[in-house]
């Protein structure tokens, strides 16, 4: 290929990529507003809704979450009640997050390989859910980016301001989310690994070991939290199934993550065919090795949750393994060039756009396309039709009853915190049920919620197509003290069902 021809395909690669960032930018911030809430959401809302910011605080223990998000969300919520303040941290959080994935990335190894990371994370479906979802998540992102384009930038030059604030970021990450925490951990490993094994040692590396030692004694206060995420009896354990066949099936559902199985093993066999890929200078050699590290946490992950420790098998716990792997997808391209890697990666932009532009034009926004949304339309519902001597059935798993017991204080007031805290609404008799039938049986609120329900004149259930919703049939059957069946998980787009059933209604079957 003469030299214009070159240049003309390296000018359409650049502009792809920039296409490519700009539609994910786009796509995070496309009607994030929309006036549509899913329960997580409304936890957010109840969590900062609290008189002051000790209730704040305790509410976020009650949620096993570090403060730092609720802060934040606690600050726009200051501005006003509605979806957009609400998600305003996360939508920032992500675009932040999207920008320093390019910068980092850039400074290590140039704009080339930089415009295909930030490209392939634009169009990721999954961290443009989180970006538009009321969560950690986003801001949990912005935070990792950040402490990664620091440590690389100490690594150069280990100057005490870069060092002061690398240290904050890495603490930030793990004030924001509890998974997040392994920011810090793989670059401590990281350190490590170069002191032990490296021949040339920057100089910088016992001053980032320091600084991520006082990073970590500065998250002492939040050991209790850590220690208790960890588990079967744990929110994160509760609820995420283990690795399974079917898990597999699920987890692999989107096309794009079918089409990147495509792409990983192009990767592979591109790496095959070439010399070893050694780093020219100290920060390719730091990115390497985090890119190395933070895709590791998938395996690392399955193997966890498969011995029964800690089991973050979601999506939304595993973007910092995908930061990893498009890391590593820079590295390769900038010190390849590979031709048909580039065409590979080129068509896996475009296939992930088309899919991109399908899902906008089908869903709307990504809050539109979630299971279980417009809770704020149906619990209003509710609110018109509420009686006295009335019962709402929450179905829809926000309290597992695995870490739950009953004579805690302030149980009963979670249970039904989305509905009355958010919505100002006292009045509500709320019982919040587990999130799978089978765990009917064993649940120690199923007694107390039978007799509310048997008393009731008129029974609200709220539940989730995703969840496997009841029929009223089952619901009869558990009243009257059968073991309630194993139900089959749907998983299929659709919107929150409200039902609600009268004393007559039961009556005749």
């Amino acid at each position: 290929m003469n030299s214009r021809a070159a240049q003309v395909v390296e000018t359409a690669e650049k502009l792809l990529c920039w296409a490519a960032i700009a539609y994910g930018v786009w796509l995070r911030v496309y009607r994030f507003w929309a006036p549509s809430l899913g329960l997580d959401e409304l936890v957010t809302a109840w969590v900062i809704a609290g008189q002051d910011w000790a209730e704040m605080w305790q509410r976020c223990q009650y949620n096993l979450h570090p403060p730092l998000y609720f802060v934040a969300a606690r600050l726009c919520g200051m501005v006003a009640r509605s979806e957009f303040w609400l998600r305003l941290p996360s939508v920032l959080g992500g675009l932040g997050a999207l920008g320093m994935l390019i910068v980092l990335v850039r400074r290590a190894l140039g704009l080339r390989a930089a415009l295909y990371a930030g490209a392939l994370f634009a169009l990721n479906s999954r961290a443009i859910a989180e970006t538009q979802n009321a969560r950690t998540y986003g801001l949990a992102l912005l935070w990792a980016a950040v402490s990664i384009w620091l440590f690389l930038a100490v690594l150069e030059e280990d100057r005490w301001p870069r060092v002061a604030g690398y240290c904050a970021a890495a603490l930030a990450a793990g004030y924001t989310h509890l998974v997040y925490l392994s920011v810090l951990a793989g670059q401590v490993a990281v350190v490590a690994g170069m002191l032990l094994l490296g021949q040339d040692r920057p100089r910088s590396l016992r001053r980032l070991l320091a600084a991520q030692a006082v990073a970590l004694a500065l998250l002492l206060p939040m050991a209790r939290l850590y220690m208790s995420a960890g588990g079967d009896a744990t929110a994160l354990a509760s609820w995420i199934p283990r690795p399974s066949l079917k898990w597999f099936r699920e987890f692999f559902t989107w096309p794009e993550i079918f089409y990147a199985g495509v792409v990983i093993p192009g990767l592979i066999l591109a790496l095959g065919r070439l010399a070893p890929l050694r780093p020219a200078h100290t920060g390719e050699r730091g990115l390497l090795w985090l890119g190395v590290v933070y895709a590791l946490i998938f395996p690392a992950a399955i193997a966890s949750a498969h011995l029964g420790l800690l089991n973050i098998l979601h999506g939304r716990y595993l973007l910092l393994a995908v930061v990893g792997l498009l890391m590593l997808v820079g590295y390769v391209v900038s010190k390849t060039g590979e031709k048909a890697l580039r065409l590979l990666l080129c068509a896996y932009l475009g296939f992930a756009a088309l899919f991109q532009v399908i899902v906008a034009r089908t869903y709307g926004p990504w809050i539109g396309i979630f299971p279980g949304q417009d809770w704020r339309a149906a619990i209003r519902s509710i609110e018109e039709q509420y009686q006295p001597g009335d019962i709402v059935l929450l179905r829809g798993g926000l309290v597992e009853t695995q870490y739950l017991h009953p004579s805690q204080p302030w149980v009963n007031p979670y249970l039904a915190s989305p509905i009355c805290g958010f919505y100002d609404s006292g009045r509500l008799r709320v019982v919040n049920l587990p999130w799978r039938a089978e765990d009917l049986e064993s649940s120690p609120f199923t007694a107390p919620a039978r007799a509310q329900v048997r008393a009731a004149a008129q029974v609200f259930v709220l539940m989730n197509i995703q969840v496997a919703p009841w029929d009223w049939e089952l619901l009869q059957r558990w009243m009257q003290g059968e073991s309630p069946p194993r139900q089959v998980e749907r998983r299929s787009f659709g919107a929150l069902r409200l039902r609600v059933y009268r004393r007559q209604a039961a009556a005749g079957g």
